[in-house]
């Protein structure tokens, strides 16, 4: 989504704080200030941030949405969760095996923003039962002491073109209530797609038309939503629910990294070698057919000048990259990683992240803190699917237990590998399982090659003997 969107969504967002109240009878809790907030994250994570600036030749490298990919990828990191216990267990596990192959890319959607919503649809097919939803597309109306989402009103669009273009919405509100669970639909319908219009029918809409204004649940200990933020602490709006992205403490630094990356590229860029010579010396060689060399330019010069003159750049290389491995560092720490987390390679002019080591305390602490978030949003997520299955009886009742396991971040193959190795050739490790392990065959392929190789070597044996 380009920063342009953002700012309308913005607009149709405000409107929908102000018809909150009028449509369901209820307040938005959500602050100017986290307003203007997630306007420049989403501007920052877009690459569009306010410093950058085309006369001063200011670009964005877009590290935030780096630090953002590369959070997602050691969180999600060999992730893998089982659910067992009965036919429900399996009926869940088959929408948990979906979801895994999208979540790496909405762990990262919550990283670079205030956060995510996990939220079943009551849609009977697997592969399409659960929607993501960032803050632009929802509004919190009500959460506890502990900062837990009670209460939400969901957002939903869609653009009918017949001879002119209709733009429907719906309002979507969970909510408890007398110690039932609540959700209200309403729509929508307005020619004018910054708008929600007037009043219609959920049946003018396909997608809707199923869909009840009213439904009543029972027996409900958790809302049927599951909310994905980062474990940093919100310092911009204390009493809202809403996360802050990983780089929401380092923003100054970002912005640093920006402008020293960009002076850094304006030197290569102005390093080219020229020559300057008299314009008469142009003027001769084009009046003669003298090819002259693509680094020569005209210049008036005086005539008590040198008739060539050579332009050598002045380039800081070293003190840049210095420079810029500060700021890395700096960003680093305030994001709750080790320092030298994230380099500049001078080699490649790559800024990587490194491999995390088994003494980088802090990268792992953090990493762990954010799959521990990760580990309960999963946790509400499937207590709301199982609630939607009872709902609408997709499945046989039973119960369900929900394990999770994660890659080891100090985890190195070729360590590993060589470790292994030992072991075979230690007799403390089956062959077979070395080579389904390390060389990528099936169980069945390896016991095969190890077995023709045993048969090779005892007949190897039987030949030297007769000899």
């Amino acid at each position: 989504m380009g920063f342009i969107d953002w700012i309308k969504g913005v607009y149709v967002r405000m409107f929908n704080k102000s018809s909150a109240k009028k449509v369901f009878g209820t307040d938005a809790i959500l602050s100017d200030k986290m307003e203007e907030a997630m306007k420049l994250w989403a501007s920052i994570i877009d690459g569009t941030p306010p410093w950058t600036d085309k006369d001063d030749d200011v670009e964005s490298i877009n590290f935030a949405k780096f630090l953002a990919s590369d959070t997602a990828k050691k969180i999600c990191l060999d992730i893998d969760i089982n659910i067992t216990g009965s036919a429900r267990a399996e009926y869940l596990q088959q929408i948990i095996n979906r979801l895994k192959k999208v979540l790496r890319d909405k762990v990262e959607d919550a990283a670079g923003s205030a956060g995510i919503m996990f939220k079943p649809n009551g849609s009977m097919n697997i592969n399409s039962c659960i929607d993501f939803v960032l803050a632009k597309d929802f509004l919190v109306t009500e959460k506890n002491s502990n900062g837990d989402i009670l209460g939400v009103i969901f957002f939903d669009k869609v653009t009918k073109a017949a001879l002119s273009k209709k733009y429907y919405t719906r309002l979507e509100y969970h909510r408890f209530e007398d110690g039932l669970y609540v959700i209200s639909n309403r729509a929508f319908v307005s020619s004018d797609k910054n708008t929600m219009g007037k009043p219609c029918s959920l049946e003018m809409v396909d997608e809707w038309k199923n869909i009840e204004p009213e439904q009543y649940i029972e027996n409900l200990d958790k809302p049927l939503f599951a909310y994905l933020k980062m474990p940093y602490n919100n310092t911009i709006d204390m009493d809202s629910p809403l996360g802050v992205p990983v780089f929401h403490n380092a923003i100054k630094e970002l912005k640093d990294l920006d402008i020293a990356w960009s002076r850094k590229s304006g030197e290569v860029e102005d390093s080219k070698h020229l020559t300057y010579v008299d314009v008469s010396t142009i003027q001769y060689a084009k009046q003669n057919k003298v090819k002259l060399p693509r680094f020569m330019t005209a210049i008036d010069m005086e005539k008590d000048e040198a008739a060539v003159r050579e332009h050598t750049a002045t380039m800081l290389t070293e003190s840049r990259i210095k420079d810029i491995n500060s700021i890395l560092s700096m960003i680093s720490t305030k994001c709750g990683y080790s320092q030298g987390q994230f380099t500049l390679d001078a080699k490649t002019g790559m800024i990587t992240a490194t491999q995390v080591e088994a003494d980088d305390r802090e990268t792992i602490e953090t990493i762990k803190d954010m799959r521990d978030v990760l580990k309960d949003c999963l946790e509400d997520l499937v207590y709301a699917l199982n609630a939607y299955v009872d709902l609408y009886n997709l499945a046989p009742v039973g119960e369900y237990e929900t394990s999770y396991a994660f890659g080891d971040l100090t985890y190195n193959w070729e360590e590993d590998r060589a470790r292994h190795w030992q072991y075979v050739q230690q007799g403390k490790y089956p062959l077979w399982r070395y080579y389904v392990k390390f060389e990528g065959m099936s169980e069945d392929e390896a016991k095969a090659v190890v077995a023709e190789a045993k048969d090779e070597q005892q007949d190897k044996g039987l030949f030297e003997e007769g000899v």
